[in-house]
């Protein structure tokens, strides 16, 4: 009976463990970034008179169930130290998908939102 409560013990700090580097899910911004400079008028653009036009498009959002997964590698981690922390996020999400089920239930229809642009000249985004 006591090599269980060790395995318990080892397993609920290897769990406390994976915590650190981990943030929960975040969702993405509502706004994307773009270029912000001004358009340069030169004077043929101040003799032409054109109506304006809107461009329409697809939001891209997808309608899915959710994944059960709290965690995710903290975002200042860099990119390249990130392998280290992924078996522990891992185990972190199994650990915790239980409790997953109910927070983010893959049997609930989710919208995931696609990239949200505001109304711009360009749409390109900012420049290093």
């Amino acid at each position: 009976m006591c090599s269980i409560h060790k395995k318990l013990a080892v397993a609920v700090a290897l769990s406390l463990s994976a915590i650190v580097g981990c943030q929960r899910i975040v969702p993405p911004p509502t706004v994307s970034p773009v270029n912000t400079n001004p358009v340069v008028i030169d004077d043929a653009m101040k003799y032409r008179d054109w109506d304006r036009s809107t461009s329409y498009y697809q939001n891209g959002g997808t309608v899915a169930g959710g994944t059960a997964f709290i965690w995710q590698t903290h975002e200042t981690i860099p990119e390249g130290w990130q392998r280290y922390t992924d078996v522990p996020v891992s185990l972190a999400n199994i650990l915790s998908m239980p409790v997953g089920l109910f927070v983010d239930s893959p049997f609930k229809p989710q919208v995931y939102r696609g990239e949200a642009v505001p109304p711009t000249y360009t749409a390109n985004p900012p420049l290093p």
